[in-house]
């Protein structure tokens, strides 16, 4: 078992693993270079008895783009095989640090109009999200796939361009096996 974390980078890069770093980062991370939502995310799995976490900014080497295309083909069976992902709606980016920055509550969710985000939450089997006020349990397995909502993916935003095809297609595969017979081509389906 093992949960994901759904989170906003911001501006400001987060804890991230590289091809320099990989070998200190699998001995040990130092936790006081570990942002806060990676801190609070890691101690409720310990609370809830879940020992693995997967974390997008450490369990891809950053500077790899290698190491990024094979994992972005991973990604859609990555939270679709999770336990549960966490989902940190009251941050604005996941290093937030000071008690003050702690209590600022976010305007709008950023995670909503992430590309990415939207594919984590449609294939995760359960959500928690964590806001400023309330924690909101989502249960997803055993319902139906909406297809249509793929296209919502066209109204999300993405850092690089080139990652609109990769994300759709993670999702555009999991709704393929609700749809028997139905054919993806490069973003449509033949029979619609």
């Amino acid at each position: 078992r093992y949960i994901c974390l759904s989170h906003c980078w911001g501006s400001k890069q987060p804890l991230q693993t590289t091809a320099s770093n990989i070998k200190d980062y699998q001995r040990n991370i130092p936790w006081d270079v570990v942002p806060v939502v990676y801190r609070e995310a890691i101690e409720i799995c310990w609370k809830l008895g879940v020992e693995y976490i997967w974390i997008d900014s450490l369990c891809i080497i950053q500077d790899s783009k290698e190491d990024w295309v094979q994992e972005s083909q991973k990604m859609c069976d990555i939270y679709a095989n999770s336990y549960q992902e966490f989902i940190f709606m009251r941050r604005k980016t996941s290093h937030w640090d000071t008690d003050n920055e702690l209590n600022q509550l976010a305007t709008e969710w950023p995670l909503k109009t992430r590309a990415w985000a939207f594919q984590e939450h449609m294939l995760s089997p359960r959500l928690v999200q964590f806001t400023h006020t309330d924690i909101i349990w989502q249960c997803l397995r055993g319902t139906t796939c909406d297809c249509s909502g793929a296209n919502s993916l066209g109204e999300t935003a993405l850092t690089y361009e080139t990652d609109k095809l990769p994300a759709l297609s993670g999702l555009a595969h999991k709704f393929a096996q609700k749809r028997p017979g139905a054919a993806y081509l490069a973003g449509a389906w033949k029979d619609d």
